[in-house]
């Protein structure tokens, strides 16, 4: 979280941001925010999200994206998850009215095993929203059980940061090497053109450009995936 220094004014970082109607106060000192993500969690609720789903969102933030999908999709139960406190807060007095939010705080790494091992049924969709850390999260899939929970297969959103100075050409490549590699380690460091190894598992893996330092890769978490990287 970036330090905010007061040049002049009133020493009051408590704000009030409205997206789509949505209205969510917290404190800048305490909580990042990040406007230019708008058309992201859009993107999320128009083209991927659908009605009577389960979605979990680990390093949520304030929680924009949970309180709008619970807003714009029918029947859709949310798992918001940071590791901040005060985003959590936030989250919990702007959803008061929202029952099918659940916000808890804690360990992501901890709460993404935890949902494997524990849950009766694994969600449709897993947002990972931490562009430095998502893709070693990965790593809590060797602790998911692979039985009749598996009936949903879960669709992994994970958000990573990529070099501005990769070249445009292998900038999403070099995104789906990362999550191959922290699913599938062949070494030390990512090994290029993991897209086809990930699709034998059935992953369907693919990805997006967010931004120039910004990239999306969604997969399947298959069976298939599940028992491969638990070495069976």
């Amino acid at each position: 979280m970036n330090k905010l220094n007061l040049l002049a004014g009133i020493n009051n970082t408590q704000v009030t941001v409205v997206e789509s109607g949505i209205s969510l106060s917290f404190d800048l000192q305490e909580c990042d925010w990040n406007a230019r993500l708008a058309a992201e969690r859009q993107y999320l609720i128009n083209h991927e999200f659908q009605d009577d789903e389960t979605i979990v969102e680990v390093c949520c933030g304030v929680g924009m994206l949970c309180l709008l999908t619970a807003t714009k999709l029918r029947n859709t139960t949310v798992y918001a998850h940071d590791a901040n406190p005060s985003c959590i807060k936030a989250l919990q007095q702007a959803s008061k009215k929202m029952p099918q939010i659940h916000a808890t705080c804690g360990d992501p790494f901890e709460f993404l095993v935890d949902m494997g091992l524990e849950w009766e049924k694994l969600p449709n969709h897993v947002v990972l929203n931490d562009p430095n850390e998502a893709p070693s999260y990965l790593n809590a899939l060797r602790w998911w059980r692979v039985s009749k929970k598996t009936a949903v297969i879960p669709t992994m959103h994970v958000y990573m940061s990529v070099p501005a100075t990769m070249p445009r050409s292998a900038f999403l490549q070099s995104a789906i090497d990362l999550v191959a590699h922290n699913l599938l380690p062949e070494g030390n460091e990512p090994t290029p053109n993991r897209t086809d190894h990930l699709n034998r598992l059935k992953c369907n893996v693919r990805a997006r450009e967010v931004s120039d330092k910004v990239a999306c890769v969604s997969f399947k978490a298959t069976a298939q995936l599940l028992r491969h990287v638990q070495g069976d």
